[in-house]
């Protein structure tokens, strides 16, 4: 217990004062495994160092080794001031994996800025969310001011699939002010709405000034189908005014209730209501009228 010494030594202290060996060793008051050389606990406990060293400690000042190097260290803090090694790094507060070697939050939570970097910030909220700008980034802004990446990429606003590349919304939704699907690259509604014109164009508009594609095409207002190529209402529904099957070609109702004619014509017309009707005459013509002419004297 003490072997050779004045008060407990050997395997308890072996050649100093008090406790020493195992506990103590050669020290002062508890070495060894406990202190070994040191003034206090030191060993496994501390080692070499003042208070609590060696695994716990190892070599600083209060907790050092696996816990702590000069103030909570090692795994905990490792060789900064506050926390470190997992928890902190090398940093002033929270470092390594939650702040690696930046000044709060860092490394996975903030890496090497600010506040919150790495995946959930770079400067400012960064990485996944921020990335490397100001405010959020990455998924969300990437790169830009405000909301970016998918939701912004590279603009002011909301861009990507929102916005894209331009001011307002663009992407699928947008182009400059609502464009892509809604307007593509116009100035209001476009692409499936308006495409690239100044309103509603692609299959409501297209390409014109109001309603065109399907509506209206290419023309002043309404057109495609209902008008096609014409000033008001064309395509199956009309020409020039009201044309194609109502109309087609001529002034007013044409192609099939008037074809190529003045009034109706076509199936109804030919010049002044032809068509099966009338055909090529001047009023009401054909069969029908010939033998209605005769036997019951429809007219002069």
């Amino acid at each position: 217990m003490d072997g050779d010494g004045d008060n407990h030594r050997g395997i308890m202290d072996g050649d100093g004062d008090n406790h020493r060996g195992i506990m103590d060793g050669d020290g002062d008051n508890h070495r060894g495994i406990m202190d070994g050389d040191g003034d206090n606990h030191r060993g496994i406990m501390d080692g070499d160092g003042d208070n609590h060293r060696g695994i716990m400690d190892g070599d600083g000042d209060n907790h050092r080794g696996i816990m702590d190097g000069d103030n909570h260290r090692g795994i905990m803090d490792g060789d900064g001031d506050n926390h470190r090694g997992i928890m902190d790094g090398d940093g002033d507060n929270h470092r390594g994996i939650m702040d690696g070697d930046g000044d709060n939050h860092r490394g996975i939570m903030d890496g090497d800025g600010d506040n919150h970097r790495g995946i959930m910030d770079g400067d400012n909220h960064r990485g996944i969310m921020d990335g490397d700008g100001d405010n959020h980034r990455g998924i969300m802004d990437g790169d830009g001011d405000n909301h970016r990446g998918i939701m912004d990429g590279d603009g002011d606003n909301h861009r990507g699939i929102m916005d894209g590349d331009g001011d307002n919304h663009r992407g699928i939704m947008d182009g400059d002010n609502h464009r892509g699907i809604m307007d593509g690259d116009g100035d209001n509604h476009r692409g499936i709405m308006d495409g690239d014109g100044d309103n509603h164009r692609g299959i409501m508009d297209g390409d014109g000034d109001n309603h065109r594609g399907i509506m209206d095409g290419d023309g002043d207002n309404h057109r495609g189908i209902m008008d096609g190529d014409g000033d008001n209402h064309r395509g199956i529904m009309d020409g020039d005014n009201h044309r194609g099957i109502m109309d087609g070609d001529g002034d007013n109702h044409r192609g099939i209730m008037d074809g190529d004619g003045d009034n109706h014509r076509g199936i109804m017309d030919g010049d002044n209501h032809r068509g099966i009707m009338d055909g090529d005459g001047d009023n009401h013509r054909r069969e029908l009228w010939t033998i209605s002419k005769s036997q019951f004297q429809f007219r002069n």
